[in-house]
């Protein structure tokens, strides 16, 4: 958590005093956090305070451009979709991929190694037939 907050604080034009605040502020919810809530939960509250003292998306513009990358892959991962014996399980994956690019936990990443890793069998939690019967039960 320190880290990721440490990383954002970097991207925002804003004083040492003021991120030391923000850092002090991450601490004490860290140390208040419910064991039972996501990290997710924490990773929250962390970007709305960064928000506060930058006023702005410190992620803007390489969301940006990582959307136009995406953008530009969508052929390809159309056709890898619609090519593959189950579309939907390589649309799952696919979309595994993108939840794993945290421009918070790391600095670049190879979008092509990503998809290539998700594509892979095994995962470490895998609910894809409980998803496809979730799916399959609720058509409408």
């Amino acid at each position: 958590m320190f880290r990721q907050t440490i990383m954002t604080l970097d991207r925002v034009d804003i004083s040492e005093e003021l991120k030391m605040d923000c850092m002090f502020q991450v601490a004490e919810q860290v140390r208040i956090a419910d064991p039972d809530k996501t990290p997710a939960h924490i990773t929250t509250f962390i970007y709305r305070k960064i928000m506060e003292y930058a006023k702005n998306d410190p992620y803007r513009i390489v969301k940006l451009q990582y959307n136009k990358i995406a953008m530009g892959l969508m052929p390809e991962l159309s056709k890898l979709i619609n090519d593959s014996h189950d579309p939907l399980w390589t649309a799952s994956r696919i979309a595994i991929a993108g939840n794993i690019i945290d421009f918070g936990l790391f600095k670049e990443f190879d979008i092509g190694a990503i998809i290539k890793r998700s594509l892979q069998p095994k995962v470490a939690v895998d609910e894809y037939q409980r998803f496809k019967e979730y799916i399959n039960n609720n058509k409408k």
